[in-house]
């Protein structure tokens, strides 16, 4: 067995946030795997940003969604916000390789145990041919030794090829 090599992370706040965004544009024919998705805050509220990846052909089009409100934001607000990336306050970066993996594992995690996602940290890794996500109670500790019985960490592990999932278990 290799080693566990972490992509990527968010809350599983900022993961709700992103599900939403996606939801939101729903009729936008989407592309998940295509972009980078930030999630900012600006005057409080939390916006989702999706910028093409650097492997896109140029044909996509940044995007901008206010989750809570439900609205798309319009192509100049959006180029604004990108501009002043640098300076906002950045939640949570992730591929749209990430979110489709926690995409696949979440319904699988959620079938397991009733919790609320949002007391969760999520982590995006990759293991030698598979991908992993695992979702640990966001308040533990790194050292922590064992687990929350009231947040049970899990993990599922995904084939790379074509997200099949390999396995899924709790944590110890």
């Amino acid at each position: 067995m290799g080693k566990i090599v972490k992509v990527d992370d968010c809350s599983g706040a900022n993961f709700l946030d992103i599900a939403e965004a996606i939801d939101v544009l729903a009729n936008t024919e989407l592309e998940i795997q295509h972009y980078d998705v930030f999630v900012v805050t600006e005057n409080g509220v939390p916006i989702v940003l999706f910028r093409p990846d650097a492997k896109s052909d140029g044909s996509l089009t940044h995007l901008g969604v206010q989750p809570e409100m439900r609205v798309i934001l319009d192509s100049d607000q959006v180029a604004e916000m990108f501009l002043e990336l640098e300076q906002m306050k950045v939640n949570a970066k992730l591929s749209g390789r990430s979110v489709a993996l926690i995409q696949k594992a979440l319904p699988i995690f959620l079938a397991k145990v009733e919790i609320d996602i949002r007391d969760y940290q999520i982590t995006v890794a990759k293991l030698d041919d598979a991908e992993v996500v695992i979702f640990n109670d966001k308040d533990r500790s790194p050292t922590a030794r064992g687990h929350n019985p009231g947040r049970p960490g899990f993990e599922v592990e995904l084939e790379s090829k074509d997200l099949a999932v390999r396995k899924a278990h709790f944590l110890r």
